[in-house]
């Protein structure tokens, strides 16, 4: 019974207690979230590798290394031989030597009239060089000291000088006068024989008229 009482005592409060907690739900609506839309899709970029191929490009062909050659004008020394073995110069020109061995090696003219090492035990070693200036004509044989001898042995090689062009000057050519005009000879008029008749006739006439005058001047005087 006393609960009861509670009950009906408490039932008007829960009552307003109930319509305030709707009132106050009412106040704080559910926030309310838009739909998402799709963003349009951006095609994607081809994929393209970060090592790209490069073009293949096929090798030069090998080629062994060129043997240094002696300047315009020269001999190369190489190991045992001189390149070439004979060369042909002009008088006064200069010949020049270049070692290009590993060996030492020396340049000695077979009559002694040049020689790298002047007689004595120095040589040419790789990179050195060596020259001297024909001032004749003729053969000169020369030899190696180390390598070869006189008269072809072993290294060896000539210098072969030519005689220097002599040049004749050409006579000069005597000047010849021009031809001198003849003089020219004085025209001559063709004799046609006109003036002669010409001169005849007038003298006719003149006589003509000479007597026409005296025999009217007779009659005048007459009359």
């Amino acid at each position: 019974m006393r609960h009861l009482r509670l009950m009906t005592a408490l039932g008007p409060a829960l009552a307003v207690w109930s319509l305030t907690g709707v009132a106050g739900a009412q106040q704080y609506p559910t926030p309310y979230y838009p739909p998402m839309t799709s963003q349009p899709s951006s095609p994607m970029a081809p994929y393209q590798s970060p090592m790209s191929p490069q073009p293949y490009s096929p090798m030069a062909p090998y080629s062994a290394p060129q043997a240094p050659q002696a300047p315009a004008g020269g001999v190369t020394i190489v190991d045992n031989a001189f390149q070439p073995g004979q060369m042909t110069v002009n008088q006064g020109d200069s010949v020049v030597w270049s070692d290009n061995g590993t060996n030492p090696h020396t340049v000695t003219a077979d009559d002694g009239s040049f020689d790298s090492s002047n007689g004595t035990s120095a040589t040419l070693s790789s990179g050195q060089t060596f020259s001297t200036t024909f001032g004749a004509p003729g053969s000169y044989p020369y030899h190696c000291k180390i390598h070869g001898g006189v008269g072809g042995m072993g290294m060896s090689g000539v210098i072969v000088v030519q005689a220097e062009a002599t040049s004749t000057a050409p006579s000069p050519t005597p000047a010849v006068a021009p031809p001198t005009p003849a003089a020219a000879a004085p025209s001559q008029m063709a004799f046609t024989g006109r003036p002669i008749a010409q001169g005849l006739a007038l003298g006719l006439l003149a006589l003509v008229l000479g007597s026409v005058l005296r025999v009217t001047a007779k009659r005048t005087a007459a009359a």
